[in-house]
């Protein structure tokens, strides 16, 4: 009970101190805008409430993603092309920030499961690798593997970024943990992540490499027609 009641605070923390940022950023360029004559600084500060405000909806929108639990919408499909989607989405995000993308796809069979969501746990996943290693070398190699395994599908998503601390890796899928600066993240694409697999009835964990870097494991099951009605009727909650 005591450790439901911490994290329960570390959350009701977490979301504050989150809003809280865009909010302070909003009330103070309202407070300029009113004393204020120009308007060149009158635009700017429209564009930068206009940014703040966006933020506190994203925040927002994570947090519901991670705290509710839809009703899936399952559907065969192939967790390679889910991964292709995504990567092409953030092909010109990867360029800029210089991340080499390495895939190594093999043949594996269909699953039954909500492509959508698959996609956002992916998108979590690859973007978290990203900033990872731009924050540590401005770039690097982002290595994804799906295969086969005895539990159903096998994702692999590695980058050569600074590694996860040992004391971190408990945490790290927890509600705005984060190790980034200020303003860099959230801390919630990996609770996301962490919380699609599981409505999937899947796995996610993450390890250190050897070689240096981080690896986040997804594993999913196949699945059949029949587990669609269960998992949609009870939003996928394991």
């Amino acid at each position: 009970k005591a450790e439901r009641l911490a994290a329960v605070g570390e959350l009701a923390g977490g979301v504050a101190h989150e809003i809280n940022n865009p909010l302070m950023i909003i009330l103070g360029q309202v407070h300029l805008l009113f004393q204020s004559q120009d308007s060149e600084a009158m635009l700017n500060g429209l564009r930068i409430i206009d940014g703040a405000t966006k933020r506190a909806a994203d925040i927002i929108r994570d947090l519901m993603l991670f705290a509710e639990h839809f009703p899936l919408r399952p559907s065969r499909c192939r967790v390679a092309d889910q991964i292709r989607h995504v990567l092409e989405v953030q092909k010109g995000r990867l360029d800029v920030h210089h991340v080499e993308v390495h895939t190594r796809i093999e043949e594996t069979p269909e699953i039954w499961a909500d492509a959508a969501r698959l996609q956002e746990a992916f998108f979590h996943l690859i973007q978290n690798a990203e900033q990872a290693m731009v924050a540590a070398h401005g770039g690097g190699r982002l290595a994804i593997r799906v295969g086969a395994s005895g539990f159903g599908v096998r994702i692999e998503v590695a980058d050569n970024g600074p590694g996860i601390p040992p004391e971190d890796l408990p945490r790290i899928f927890n509600p705005f943990f984060t190790t980034k600066a200020p303003g860099e993240g959230r801390g919630l694409g990996l609770s996301v992540a962490y919380s699609v697999v599981a409505e999937h009835e899947g796995r996610l964990w993450a390890e250190n490499r050897p070689d240096g870097g981080a690896v986040f494991i997804v594993e999913l099951p196949i699945g059949t027609p029949a587990t669609e009605a269960p998992l949609a009727a009870a939003g996928g909650q394991v």
